[in-house]
């Protein structure tokens, strides 16, 4: 963003350039409202307190005839000449200094005004003033209308009184607007009480947010996230010139492409009266200025080509969440306009092109990554045109909002998934990019930007294969740890955890949010702040829900601190708190909501504003909670026959053939019982139509059971075999799991064909994929569930999801969902469904 067009440089002797200013920094003390260090070079303290628009220093400097203060007035950050034309006065007989002028060449080229006006309580000794290299003792004045430095120094004695304090401050309107800042804001000298003043404030800012029982090095991280999440967009209503003095102006959004999915949803619960006034400074642009952008710094809009309109997306949020305070009805021309001049070939073809033309739009943005925020655009647009009673507009928005399955190509593979968002010709040629190009996307991939269509996000579950195979990739692509795949750096996937929590894995939403938690260090990010954006989200997985943006909901994956209490206004306090919270356990076990058991893993944004109490029970591993009947014992076992027969037990195997004794799924027992097992036979069952689906499931009591790590010898296999065609059941089976233990401590499931062992997960050409379970808990005795369904896809594959449970306590030993895309259609024939352990089973409870 730039700026630091006024630097303040106390020092000894003269010297006019920033370098010559330099000096090694020591005692640092940064505070949100003070600031302390000192200047080793100039043996100077130095002290700042800010306010609104102003600040006051305080420069104990050593004993000198030569102390001074230098100001550079020309410059802006990694520059020494961001001044196009400008001028500086110095009074040393009031003891002022003033001036400003015309800048340009921030990351917003538009050129704009800055004006300052600062007093010190000392009497300066004389003055001066530079233009270019050139310096002058006791000229006052002095000015530039050509790109050059140009600053102003005032001298102190400091051999009697060392200390020197300035205020200044600053304006975009004029020095006049400044001194008015300077003279209300800070009338006295008084740098303690002004700092004391400062303090209240921010600890009155931060106290929206208590978190009793925190431990120190988690309060300093969460509360320095909430800053930095205050910090921008900065509020200057009242300062910019022309404008009324109420019309709501708030500057420095750069940009919300950055901060829509995290920031501005934490602003919507913290600060909603600043969302609000928000929302109404984009009505107040877009009727002055005659647009509203999505990045809007030194009071000028600029049109960055990240992604659409991404206004459209913090007003349908603040809409969806019915944030008090907002004139809707002006608001909604700014939505009209904006769905009327997205690009040509968006409006008439169906997406942006990767060959026309831009039509105002930056020249960066990607076919791609642009047809996706231009269709969630038109989606935003239309869930307040509906609320408004524009029916006719918004139904045709919403239909165009499906403008993203333009851009779909399902003919695209990336390691053995199919179908990746992709750019596209005016002619409707694909790209022929990899799934890991960033070619015709903003900041992304492929990858990263098929898991982000919020408009539409299980029609994109539904292209890439149904919620099986979109948690297999998904899984798949956290697994990666490459920016490649999930991004989280450049914000293209913050909301990423929360799709686990979607798809009905908050288990997966828990870890993964844990990982991404992890990444930042005590001072570090794992990318660019970008105005709050990566704070923000570190608030909310330190929080444990997150929200899905545009949505009045919000995903659950449980508090990493043991509870906190947030001030929603009207006397109410919406409270979180985690039982067993902190350390190692980041898993959900159980949840209520205002003492009623929750089963999904969801909240709404009207349960926080209600004071709604959140509480969670945590635990160190993965649970069943909140992932609906995937795991458990359904009412019927499959949807075409009821198993028949009566469960038995048998020792050594006698209707298995051809298990070798180093087979993953056949081992040595203990106690005499090697190679048992249990075992039911079932009529021919046929999987053959969308919608056909069998569930397996058995409860088994289980003794001395023991589980090294890499150890084969404790383990089950669970699955579909088929009949050899002469009483027997034969070896390959369809579907197997094993909880085997490796040498990470993680058990997976596996599919066994003919030939040997091959990870459960299958693509289509046969090949194997990685298995991604997590690290569990060594077995103890203890009844056990054991659960597969498999469900015949809409697109042919054959969708399965199976699992070990704890009864107990609902511990996931080892679970997995995914889809088969090489799987036969029809089975025929007699299954045997199988349960082997080392150790004598009870009869199972299904």
């Amino acid at each position: 963003m730039s700026f630091g067009n006024f630097l303040v440089s106390p020092r000894l002797g003269a010297g006019i350039t920033e370098a010559s200013h330099a000096s090694p920094i020591s005692n640092v003390t940064a505070r949100p409202y003070s600031y302390r260090g000192r200047l080793n070079t100039w043996n100077t303290d130095c002290t700042v307190v800010p306010t609104a628009n102003s600040a006051i220093y305080q420069f104990d400097f050593p004993a000198s005839s030569d102390a001074r203060i230098n100001f550079d007035i020309a410059r802006k950050l990694n520059s020494a000449t961001g001044m196009t034309s400008g001028s500086i006065n110095v009074d040393t007989a009031t003891g002022t200094i003033s001036g400003g002028g015309s800048f340009d060449g921030n990351w917003n080229p538009a050129g704009y005004n800055v004006y300052f006006y600062a007093k010190v309580d000392a009497a300066p000794t004389s003055g001066g003033t530079f233009v270019g290299s050139s310096s002058q003792d006791n000229v006052l004045s002095a000015s530039t209308s050509t790109r050059q430095r140009l600053g102003g120094w005032m001298r102190f004695d400091t051999n009697t009184t060392r200390t020197v304090r300035m205020k200044i401050a600053v304006s975009f309107n004029s020095v006049e607007r400044a001194r008015q800042y300077l003279e209300s804001e800070i009338p006295a000298w008084d740098l303690a009480g002004h700092e004391a003043a400062a303090k209240a404030r921010w600890d009155e800012a931060l106290s929206v947010v208590r978190t009793p029982g925190i431990k120190l090095s988690d309060a300093r991280r969460l509360y320095s996230a909430l800053f930095h999440s205050l910090i921008q967009p900065r509020d200057r209503t009242g300062d910019p010139a022309g404008w009324p003095a109420d019309a709501s102006y708030w500057d420095d959004q750069y940009t919300l492409w950055d901060t829509w999915q995290s920031h501005f949803p934490l602003l919507t619960i913290v600060r909603p009266e600043s969302a609000a006034a928000i929302i109404n400074s984009f009505a107040e642009r877009y009727e002055r200025l005659g647009r509203a952008e999505t990045a809007f710094i030194q009071g000028k809009d600029f049109q960055v080509g990240q992604g659409g309109d991404e206004v459209d997306r913090l007003i349908c949020d603040a809409y969806v969440k019915g944030i008090p305070g907002i004139d809707w009805e002006r608001v909604w021309p700014l939505l009209q306009f904006n769905a009327g001049r997205r690009t040509a070939d968006y409006r008439n073809l169906g997406f942006v092109s990767t060959d026309g033309s831009r039509g105002g739009y930056d020249s960066r943005m990607g076919s791609g990554s642009s047809t996706l925020a231009f269709a969630h655009g038109d989606w935003c647009a239309a869930q307040v045109g509906f609320g408004l009673g524009h029916t006719a507009e918004a139904n045709a928005l919403l239909a165009r909002s499906q403008n993203w399955r333009n851009v779909w190509d399902p003919s695209v593979t990336g390691e053995g998934f199919s179908g990746f968002v992709q750019g596209r010709t005016r002619g409707g040629a694909f790209a022929s990019s990899s799934a890991t190009s960033t070619a015709n996307f903003y900041q992304g991939t492929p990858w990263n930007y098929s898991f982000s269509i919020p408009n539409d996000q299980d029609g994109a579950i539904g292209l890439m294969g149904g919620r099986a195979r979109f948690l297999q990739r998904l899984e798949y692509a956290f697994s990666r740890n490459s920016t490649a795949y999930v991004d989280f750096s450049n914000e293209v996937n913050l909301k990423a955890t929360a799709l686990f929590g979607h798809a009905g894995r908050p288990y997966l939403q828990s870890n993964w949010a844990d990982v991404l938690r992890k990444r930042f260090g005590a001072l570090t990010y794992p990318g660019d702040e970008d105005s709050g954006a990566m704070s923000s989200t570190y608030f909310f997985v330190t929080a444990g829900f997150f929200p899905s943006a545009t949505e009045d909901t919000y995903y659950l994956s449980g508090p990493r601190v043991p509870r906190m209490e947030f001030n929603v206004g009207g006397g109410k306090t919406f409270t979180v708190t985690a039982e067993n919270g902190g350390g190692e356990n980041v898993y959900v076990r159980s949840a209520t909501l205002n003492g009623q058991p929750l089963t999904t893993p969801v909240i709404r944004h009207s349960d926080i504003t209600a004071g709604s109490t959140l509480a969670f029970v945590m635990g160190p591993n993965p649970t069943t909670w909140g992932t609906g009947g995937d795991f458990q014992s359904p009412v019927r076992r499959d949807l075409t026959l009821p198993i028949s027969g009566q469960w038995r037990a048998s020792l050594g195997s006698p209707v298995i053939t051809g298990a070798a004794s180093a087979s993953p799924v056949w081992g040595d027992g203990v106690d005499g019982a090697d190679n048992s097992a249990i075992h039911s036979e079932f009529p021919d069952m046929t999987l053959t139509q969308p919608g056909d689906e069998i569930t397996l499931t058995a409860t088994v009591a289980l003794h001395g059971l023991s589980s090294p790590l890499g150890s084969p010898s404790a383990r089950f296999a669970w699955g579909l075999f088929n009949d050899n065609g002469s009483g027997g059941t034969a070896w390959p089976g369809y579907l197997a799991a094993n909880d085997t233990t490796d040498s990470a401590g993680t058990r997976g499931f596996w599919k066994k064909p003919a030939g040997g062992s091959q990870p459960y997960h299958a693509t289509t050409g046969g090949s194997s994929l990685s298995s991604f379970s997590l690290v569990t808990p060594d077995f103890a005795d203890g009844t056990y569930r054991l659960v597969m369904t498999l469900s015949r896809n809409a697109n042919g594959s054959l969708d399965h999801h199976a699992a070990l449970v704890r009864v107990s306590d609902g511990v996931l030993f080892a679970a997995f969902t995914g889809s088969d895309t090489s799987s036969l259609g029809t089975f025929s024939d007699s299954y045997s469904n199988l349960s082997s352990t080392a150790t004598t089973p009870a009869l199972p409870i299904c």
